[in-house]
């Protein structure tokens, strides 16, 4: 079986960020498998998540009846993740979880890189957009979590 080491999210809404002296947007965001070093935090996610394999999806709020059937089969997993924990209220829990994944670690060991080369830090994180940061996080569990979870 292979496991993924990295994973490269899309920002939906670029930010700025300082390096070397020039404003950029930043594009994408590289995150890290997790390691030892975040074993504390995962566990927590884990714990999260997990509790979101046994909610009923069509409790969802109610669409349009012609939308309905459209969004439903562009949902992905990583949309049902975030429903599921927005249904049990834990999102918050989760996306805090989330933060201190991505700003642990220094030099090449860093757990996420904005464009490959920028450590993301504490104050850059405040810059993702809510959009971005429920979509890392579904994205996080289906590359990182789903093998251990058995779900």
């Amino acid at each position: 079986m292979n496991f993924k080491t990295s994973f490269e999210y899309e920002l939906k809404y670029p930010f700025e960020y300082a390096d070397n002296g020039q404003t950029k947007n930043a594009k994408t965001l590289t995150i890290s498998a997790p390691r030892g070093n975040v074993r504390n935090y995962t566990s927590q996610l884990k714990e999260l998540l997990r509790d979101t394999s046994n909610i009923d999806l069509s409790k969802l709020p109610a669409q349009k009846e012609d939308n309905k059937n459209a969004k439903e089969e562009k949902m992905d997993t990583a949309e049902k993740v975030i429903q599921n924990l927005t249904l049990l209220k834990n999102l918050a829990n989760a996306s805090n979880v989330l933060r201190q994944i991505l700003i642990e670690g220094i030099g090449d060991k860093a757990n996420c890189r904005i464009d490959g080369t920028i450590k993301l830090t504490n104050s850059l994180y405040n810059d993702i957009s809510d959009e971005d940061i429920d979509n890392i996080l579904g994205e996080y569990y289906l590359n990182f979590m789903t093998t251990s979870l058995k779900i």
